[in-house]
């Protein structure tokens, strides 16, 4: 077989398939599917929303809690030097600059945390805005689809 011929034959089968998957991509089940498609990404943004609010929440408890411990701490501290027991109060002192420590580690976090969570927030709301422009233009463009088919359809029978 010549090349030209198995290019005639590649290009015929070419058309064929594309002629098949023209037909199989139906734009009146496509266009659903999007809006599908486009709830489901609503969906995984929320779950992911509401992991990174979780993760935020998390770490201001965590960070709240060491505040309150470095209160009591300095408050036992303070009550060891007033007993002059001078141990106790380095030890309380020592447990303090720990909480402080651990906190000014959180606070990076936290910072990043909320900004990850407006983030998340702002683009839940842009998609869930295209989602509604999707589902308001759904109808409007199976309806061109069927006008299309219904024009190609008349083109079709006049040319008979």
């Amino acid at each position: 077989m010549s090349k030209g011929t198995l290019d005639r034959i590649t290009a015929i089968w070419r058309a064929n398939v594309n002629e098949v998957l023209d037909h199989l991509e139906d734009p009146e089940k496509l266009v659903p599917q999007l809006v599908r498609d486009m709830e489901d990404s609503v969906d995984r943004a929320v779950a992911a929303l509401g992991k990174a609010v979780a993760n935020e929440k998390r770490l201001q408890k965590e960070h709240a809690k060491n505040e309150d411990e470095m209160v009591h701490v300095q408050e036992k501290a303070e009550m060891a030097v007033e007993k002059d027991d001078e141990q106790a109060a380095r030890l309380y002192l020592a447990k303090k600059a720990q909480l402080a420590q651990a906190n000014a580690a959180i606070a990076p976090a936290l910072t990043e945390s909320g900004e990850a969570v407006a983030q998340l927030r702002a683009q839940l709301e842009e998609l869930r805005a295209r989602l509604e422009e999707a589902k308001n233009r759904q109808h409007v463009l199976i309806e061109r689809v069927r006008a299309g088919r219904r024009s190609a359809s008349g083109a079709e029978s006049g040319d008979l």
